[in-house]
């Protein structure tokens, strides 16, 4: 038998049939699988028979593994593998993801993991992720890796077509989504499919999961499929360098890849040269490998430092230049945008006011100042819009957080409610837009709504002391408390608004007890809200009244916190000219070299940790 070669080849239908009675599968399971009738089966099988000079069905998958395992002249007899849809290849080098590779390869090779969902915000490289571990656990199934990339696609059975295509080249009858069960009933196979988050597949996925015992799926979503056999694994941005103070800085994966992506584009870069502002740019970014590339392009035509500026300044720069991209991978403003159009107006309600948060926010902050409960915030984490920071402490990622301000800053004022356009003065205010604050007040001081009058008062009672003229502030700050009504408690963005302008206004005055009391009674609120943005909006204060108190270090130590941690902004900063001529004042007084050291301490100190021993403090 093994010197045997067939004299007439097979069929396409009979090498198919040949094929599926080497899987074991029977004469009535072929005519399900193939969708015909059991005595067409049996003629088939006749023929194979025939064909290959065998009595038995036993004889025949003998002679089709040993014809299988021949040199080319005898393979070329053999029944056919299947062409499937290869996995993407890239150009460029894979970075780090050590431990999540670990991981999953070790989930997908265990016995009891049939369902893995990589979820996480777009470009943060779910896709480049998956095709990796895949890689790496082919040859943990028979029938290898069956990629699926889903673009289009948002129904089951458009779906169950993408899947077939994947699993072979040939047209095959009846409907798609049982077709492509019975096609999957016997693999051993990876299916892995890639962008599930605007599908409605879960109903088709859990299918194949109870048909297909030997099929394993590693699917790549925005938000999790919610089944029982999912195991969700979040995918966030690349590890950074925390500060320039660090090490050999290129063991991180974010530097790492930005260095091989900007070396593609400029030979003569230098990473020591350019060391901070790399780190920078990564920290910008937070890791999102997308943004990583993107701006890493831009080093054709600009430095590394303008580079930084430019992400600073606009969510448009991030821009891609590779054909053939996808259109939502185009620009990170595509991303968002595409993110941003998944949600439901009531999501977008809360983002809209949760992005304010630049740092993080407590569950306190997101119930009394958003709405948002605990089930509508885990909601959110499930959409990749937020993220746990902290146990209770959530996040928006930075670029987006952008992306949501932006629609909040540009929104009508007519349309957004009280609450979402007093966040948008919020905004107006740390990014020194003092146009369109003072704007935002005039709207609500001819309104009818006593939250938004008192809300007009402080912000003008801010823009008043700003301007130095502290005593039209503290008038229209304590006006601003007379419009809260004493049966109610007061709403918490116009207290902040309302403290902030009496400590300004008293501070100005040389009235620095009292400014004390209200600086007190701001802290333990940004406190029991947990968000660092609460807490920089004071610090300023903070360091006027150390200057007063002859610690001038310290004081130095809370502008640099204010001017540079990521939860603030200087801009309404450098507005305030108390504050610009106490930063000469202390430049003098402490010569450069002590000013500098305590500037640099100042910039790694935590918020949280500063809030906690002011307010012992004060309240000593």
């Amino acid at each position: 038998m093994s010197q045997f070669l067939p004299p007439e080849p097979l069929t396409e239908r009979e090498t198919e049939i040949l094929k599926l009675m080497s899987d074991g599968l029977s004469n009535r399971e072929i005519a399900e699988y193939l969708v015909i009738d059991v005595e067409t089966v049996r003629w088939h099988t006749k023929n194979i028979y025939a064909k290959l000079g065998v009595n038995s069905r036993t004889q025949a998958v003998l002679v089709a593994r040993d014809l299988a395992s021949r040199p080319d002249d005898a393979r070329r007899r053999a029944p056919p593998e299947e062409q499937r849809t290869p996995l993407p290849e890239y150009p460029t080098l894979f970075v780090g993801r050590e431990n999540e590779l670990e991981e999953l390869e070790e989930l997908l090779r265990g016995p009891d993991t049939r369902l893995i969902t990589l979820v996480g915000p777009g470009g943060v490289g779910k896709t480049r992720l998956s095709i990796e571990v895949a890689r790496r656990v082919a040859d943990n199934f028979a029938n290898g890796v069956v990629f699926v990339g889903l673009t289009t696609e948002t129904e089951p059975e458009a779906v169950a077509l993408a899947i077939l295509r994947a699993l072979t080249p040939r047209p095959q009858p009846g409907s798609a989504p049982a077709t492509a069960l019975r096609l999957l009933r016997p693999q051993n196979c990876l299916l892995l499919l890639d962008n599930c988050d605007h599908t409605n597949a879960e109903d088709l996925i859990q299918s194949i999961l109870n048909t297909a015992p030997q099929v394993k799926i590693l699917a790549t979503s925005r938000r999790s499929l919610n089944l029982e056999e999912e195991w969700v694994r979040r995918v966030t941005g690349i590890r950074c360098p925390p500060d320039e103070q660090v090490d050999d800085i290129e063991t991180y994966a974010a530097v790492a890849l930005f260095v091989d992506r900007v070396r593609r584009v400029r030979g003569d870069f230098s990473l020591a040269d350019a060391r901070q502002c790399v780190i920078d740019i990564c920290q910008l970014v937070e890791g999102v490998p997308l943004a990583i590339e993107m701006a890493a392009g831009w080093l054709k035509t600009l430095s590394c430092e303008d580079v930084a500026v430019e992400i600073r300044r606009n969510i448009d720069f991030l821009v891609g230049s590779q054909r053939g991209a996808d259109e939502r991978h185009r620009s990170m403003r595509a991303v968002f945008e595409y993110s941003w159009n998944m949600l439901d107006d009531e999501e977008r309600g809360m983002l809209l006011k949760l992005a304010v948060f630049r740092g993080g926010f407590g569950l306190e902050a997101a119930k009394h100042i958003a709405g948002a409960s605990l089930q509508a915030l885990a909601g959110l984490i499930d959409k990749s819009f937020l993220y746990e920071k902290n146990p209770r402490v959530y996040e928006v990622h930075d670029l987006l957080r952008h992306y949501i301000q932006e629609q909040l800053e540009h929104a009508a004022i007519n349309s957004l409610t009280v609450r979402s356009n007093m966040l948008s003065g919020w905004v107006s205010l740390v990014k020194g837009n003092f146009d369109r604050l003072e704007l935002l007040a005039e709207h609500f001081l001819n309104a009818s709504d006593l939250t938004g009058r008192a809300f007009a008062l402080a912000a003008q009672g801010i823009l008043a002391g700003v301007d130095e003229d502290y005593q039209e502030c503290l008038r229209l700050c304590r006006r601003s408390w007379a419009e809260t009504p004493s049966t109610t408690a007061p709403d918490p963005i116009v207290a902040t608004f309302a403290d902030l302008g009496m400590i300004i206004g008293y501070c100005g005055m040389g009235n620095f007890s009292a400014a004390r009391a209200h600086l007190h009674a701001a802290l333990e609120r940004a406190q029991s809200f947990r968000s660092p943005a609460f807490i920089t909006l004071f610090l300023p204060a903070c360091a006027v009244l150390e200057r007063v108190d002859g610690t001038s270090e310290m004081a130095v130590e809370y502008l640099a916190l204010a001017f540079t941690h990521p939860a603030s902004t200087p801009a309404w900063l450098q507005r305030w000219p108390l504050l610009m001529r106490l930063l000469d004042e202390l430049r003098d007084e402490l010569g450069t070299d002590d000013f500098d050291s305590a500037w640099h301490h100042g910039r790694i100190l935590a918020p949280e940790d500063v809030a906690s021993h002011l307010i012992a403090r004060l309240r000593g």
